[in-house]
């Protein structure tokens, strides 16, 4: 899940000539979704969006949140995000989510902004959308989740032993051969266990010498 966060004064999003949206001070959001993206990642998401302090306060330092100086959002997807351009000079999308999955969550990530900021301004899903803004700065930022790895080790039946690393937000055990971290907890102390015994048998063998 990709986030850009732009500080606005205004903004404004229009469909086919017709005014969908506007806000004043506030946010102006492109959101982007993958795949493999979640429920529990948008909290995460929407709750760091929600809590920085990027507006200024007397001071003139960025110290205040949106709820602090009463400011809104505005929320748009954009699967451009995802957009790969490591080969060639046309953009492949395929990174992006499935217009479902991003959907769902979008509308998810609409209702959580709304539990914590007062107004929240949409964009329309898969429409032609025309955005105006005025970034007030300019001040962006571009928010992506850390994505944790872990190495989990694999045994197949009949097969060598392999290593894979996977993103651990969206690990899933979805065969026997995946070992979870209990499991992997009791074959170490097992593996202790037996270095244990091994060690005192040959202790006792010297000591018999």
């Amino acid at each position: 899940m990709r986030f850009v966060i732009q500080r606005v004064t205004e903004a404004a999003v229009r469909v086919d000539g017709e005014l969908l949206g506007q806000i004043e001070k506030g946010y102006l959001v492109l959101i982007g979704v993958a795949e493999s993206d979640t429920e529990e990642i948008a909290d995460k998401m929407v709750k760091k969006m929600t809590g920085l302090r990027i507006f200024e306060d007397e001071q003139g330092k960025t110290n205040l949140a949106l709820k602090d100086v009463g400011a809104v959002c505005f929320l748009c997807r954009s699967f451009t995000l995802y957009a790969n351009c490591k080969k060639g000079n046309r953009p492949s999308f395929i990174e992006a989510g499935s217009p479902e999955k991003a959907n769902a969550l979008y509308e998810y990530i609409i209702k959580k902004c709304r539990e914590s900021v007062e107004w929240v301004e949409t964009g329309r899903f898969g429409a032609d959308m025309k955005v105006s803004l005025l970034n007030d700065g300019p001040f962006t930022i571009v928010w992506t989740p850390r994505i944790y790895r872990k190495i989990i080790r694999v045994r197949e039946v009949g097969k060598d032993e392999r290593f894979f690393c996977m993103p651990h937000t969206v690990l899933q055990r979805r065969n026997k051969s995946l070992l979870s971290d209990k499991e992997s907890g009791k074959v170490l102390q097992y593996i202790h266990g037996y270095l244990l015994l091994i060690g005192g048998i040959f202790h006792a063998v010297i000591m018999g010498l």
